[in-house]
């Protein structure tokens, strides 16, 4: 023999879509003399019938996916076996030619879609998550509204971003709160198409309390102006707030003082002053008490509005007008003795019964709605035959009740206690006879002891 060599020569589609089927086809320049085998670097064997000059393998293609991963697939032949051939050599498909055949992507279609948390309380967190149905051939970033930036990696079919919810706050703002995505970039995929890709989370209120609170005058002379603040805790928001105002005490709305019922605070203001005018009138009602209530209070959008610390103010009126108390007695009174009658009189009534004690101990009681009042006092009797006339005076030492101002008349109250007339006789007596020269004894007697020296002429 001499040595003929046979050339073997692999061929294979020029290019197929992913997840096809490659054909390799291995021919030869002569006929098999036996059934022979061609081995290529995949691993597939291609069988040549005895007596043919041809055979084939197929082998799949890469997988059908989502990703963009386009390229090519070689082979070569690694060896052969069988065909009786004195010599074979590799032509198209040796070493150093490989046959290659283009792989192309199908377009597959992966759909992104957005949700995020059903409800959360003002204050909390918003959990926004990003989904594809295919997993992410490399990272991938998704842009919501706002600026939110959702990070979903390689190899992942997910990725999650944290937002705070609207703060929490003293008003009534319930809503919700919408995101959407507004970009995308990465990932790697053949086509992006958008699912739901807006979420609604609900923004629940939780409820804080704001307070009204009162502040004002301690005190203010009657006729004049008292003035007060009634103060929230929180700004009203949105509308104003309505304070409703009481009054109690001793002081009488529209005979005391001029109320008034509600004050407004302005939607965006946090506090409102108002004055109470006293009414001056001319009587001596003594101090009087005015107490300012805040009531209730309403509106400024507020998730609660509660009266709070001090909610009321107790303000004195001082009165400017007083009573004067004057003391009279009886003008006159025999030593023989007798009652001397004390009168106390007011210039003004008291509004209750008012007590007056005078230095001699005595008390007279003015009733109230009268000007006076009167006490008798038992002077004893003290009838002598002397010429000694003489008085008694008391003055007003204090006044207690009456629920008015009262001041005292210093001026004491005299009753005179006049002399009755008693005689006293003088007797003279002497002697019933003398001798001639001789002394004459004159004895002047009275019926009552002298006062002070007496003489008879």
């Amino acid at each position: 023999d001499t040595i003929n060599t046979t050339t073997v020569n692999v061929t294979a589609n020029a290019s197929v879509a992913e997840g096809g089927t490659i054909t390799y086809t291995a021919s030869l320049t002569s006929a098999a003399g036996t059934a022979m085998q061609v081995t290529l670097s995949n691993g597939a064997v291609i069988t040549i019938a005895a007596g043919a000059s041809s055979g084939s393998a197929t082998v799949a293609a890469p997988g059908e996916d989502a990703v963009i991963d386009a390229g090519s697939v070689s082979a070569t032949v690694t060896t052969t076996s069988g065909g009786n051939f004195e010599a074979v050599a590799v032509g198209t498909g040796a070493a150093g030619s490989p046959v290659v055949t283009t792989v192309t992507d199908t377009i597959d279609t992966t759909t992104l879609s957005l949700s995020a948390s059903t409800s959360v309380a003002e204050g909390g967190n918003i959990v926004y998550t990003a989904s594809v149905s295919n997993p992410a051939g490399t990272a991938m970033l998704v842009t919501l509204s706002g600026g939110t930036v959702i990070t979903i990696a390689a190899g992942a079919s997910s990725g999650s971003a944290t937002v705070a919810a609207p703060t929490d706050d003293v008003y009534v703002d319930a809503g919700s709160v919408t995101k959407s995505v507004t970009g995308t970039s990465g990932g790697n995929f053949e086509a992006v198409a958008n699912g739901v890709v807006s979420a609604t989370t609900t923004v629940t209120d939780t409820i804080n309390t704001t307070t009204v609170s009162l502040t004002g005058s301690a005190s203010v002379n009657e006729g004049g102006t008292a003035s007060y603040t009634v103060s929230l805790s929180h700004p009203a928001q949105t509308t104003a707030v309505t304070v409703n105002i009481t009054y109690s005490g001793t002081a009488t709305d529209g005979s005391d003082f001029t109320g008034v019922a509600t004050v407004t605070i302005a939607a965006g203001s946090s506090s409102a002053s108002f004055d109470i005018s006293t009414i001056d009138d001319l009587l001596a009602e003594g101090a009087e008490t005015l107490i300012v209530t805040v009531a209730s209070a309403t509106g400024g959008n507020f998730e609660s509005l509660v009266v709070g610390s001090p909610g009321s103010v107790t303000t004195g009126i001082v009165d400017n007008d007083i009573s004067t108390v004057s003391l009279s007695a009886t003008p006159t009174l025999s030593e023989a003795g007798g009652s001397i009658v004390y009168t106390a009189t007011l210039t003004q009534a008291p509004t209750s019964a008012l007590t007056v004690t005078l230095s001699n101990g005595a008390t007279i009681t003015i009733a109230a709605g009268q000007t006076s009042g009167t006490t008798s006092v038992v002077v004893a009797a003290d009838e002598d035959v002397y010429v000694d006339p003489s008085s008694v005076s008391a003055t007003i030492s204090s006044t207690s009740g009456g629920g008015i101002a009262v001041s005292i008349n210093p001026a004491a109250a005299t009753t005179v206690i006049a002399d009755t007339i008693n005689t006293t006789t003088v007797n003279v007596t002497a002697n019933a006879s003398v001798a001639e020269g001789g002394t004459i004894t004159y004895t002047a007697s009275l019926t009552s002891a002298a006062g002070t020296a007496m003489q008879v002429t």
